[in-house]
Order: C-alpha cells, then structure tokens, then sequence
C-alpha cells in the first residue's frame, strides 16, 4: 500500500483500507476497534500517516455509505 497525503485520501480508498486490513488480519473477527485502526502494524492509520482527528473523520461516514456494515 503506498502512503498519500492526508489531504487526498478519498473515502472510498479508506473503506477499501479498512476492508483489506481487517480481511488480511482479523478475518474472523466482526469488529475491528478504532485503537487496532490507529495502532498496529498494518493499520490503515500507519499506512496513510493519519492522526486520531482524520482518522475519525474517515470512520463517521461509513456507517452510512455502507448502510450500516461500518458501524
């Protein structure tokens, strides 16, 4: 996964982040936590250099645009 600006992170780029990291890490989990999200190796949060502020506000919306699977 390549690092982009902060600035031009989509959210559909996101929610494929967040989707192959859970996929790849914790496939038979149901929920990833936001400190998994932020913290660990791997994350979406240390692949694209986001801070705790942009990293909550790429997670509000999904539950929307997902229709609820993001919640």
């Amino acid at each position: 996964m390549h690092t982009r600006s902060k600035a031009t992170l989509g959210l559909g780029d996101f929610r494929y982040a967040v989707t192959d990291y859970g996929n790849a890490r914790f496939s038979d989990a149901y929920t990833l936590s936001f400190e998994t999200l932020a913290h660990e190796p791997g994350s979406p949060d240390k692949a694209f250099l986001l801070d705790a502020d942009r990293l909550t506000q790429l997670l509000r919306p999904l539950e929307s645009l997902t229709v609820g699977v993001y919640a």
